[in-house]
């Protein structure tokens, strides 16, 4: 049994079903590349990110914070582990930076 489908109804509002169809790379592409930029160059980026939090802390500005993200599916356990550990790891490093 299906749920009826409304087509003027937004993916906004529970319980209707968003047309599904093609989804554009380019925003995936992008995290990736950037990602091995990242990889290719850690210490530059941390770095950078040491001193942007730096400039923040100084500014008094909030301490950021990562939330763990609410998903849709399910991760592979080891994934899943680190996901669930990372937003803890960073509030205490920052906490101790």
């Amino acid at each position: 049994m299906q749920p009826e489908v409304d087509p003027e109804a937004s993916g906004l509002f529970p319980g209707s079903i968003r047309a599904s169809g093609p989804v554009p790379a380019a925003p995936f592409l992008a995290r990736i590349s950037g990602l091995y930029k990242v990889l290719e160059a850690p210490e530059l980026y941390a770095r950078c990110l040491a001193r942007s939090l730096d400039r923040q802390r100084k500014r008094g500005d909030p301490k950021p914070h990562a939330l763990p993200m609410a998903s849709a599916y399910r991760p592979r356990p080891e994934l899943g582990l680190i996901a669930t550990a990372l937003p803890g790891l960073l509030s205490a490093a920052l906490e101790g930076g």
